[in-house]
């Protein structure tokens, strides 16, 4: 009986420490977010695994890519700006306010949109067919996401 015990609490123990740190998913809070680049060359490669991409179709992808991310770069503050204005003003209960921030966020992700699918537009132009059978009927994969994700540029 003293055996069942010391074993349970032995698992119980050992099951406890093997959790990790609490720090959430094994990602260090203190280190710094992807550059553009890393962003790029991350995207570059999961389309290379999943298309099979030569070189040329690298370099475009490649070129695409950071030409979008530079246009996103551009929106970025005034859409973190915006955001929290309207946090603001939905904790100030600023009616009209609201309308106005979400028509213009609204227009900054539009922009956003377009420029993802300008890049993807870029990069599908250099597939081969059998690239092209490969994705089947959606664009996840060119606009940033897996199959069956979303846009994620």
């Amino acid at each position: 009986m003293k055996a069942r015990f010391l074993i349970l609490s032995t698992v119980i123990a050992a099951t406890l420490f093997a959790q990790g740190s609490p720090r959430g998913f094994g990602r260090d809070p203190s280190a710094a977010p992807p550059t553009a680049a890393d962003i790029v060359a991350r995207e570059v490669r999961m389309l290379t695994r999943f298309l099979t991409l030569d070189a040329g179709q690298q370099a475009a992808a490649t070129t695409a890519l950071t030409n979008a991310q530079a246009q996103l770069a551009l929106n970025a503050p005034t859409l973190k700006a915006d955001r929290g204005l309207l946090v603001d003003a939905i904790k100030g209960n600023q009616l009209g306010t609201i309308d106005t921030l979400t028509s213009t966020i609204a227009n900054f992700q539009g922009q956003n949109e377009a420029i993802r699918a300008k890049a993807a537009a870029a990069i599908y132009a250099t597939l081969h067919p059998d690239q092209i059978a490969k994705l089947g009927n959606g664009l996840g994969p060119l606009m940033g996401g897996g199959p069956g994700r979303g846009p994620r540029l």
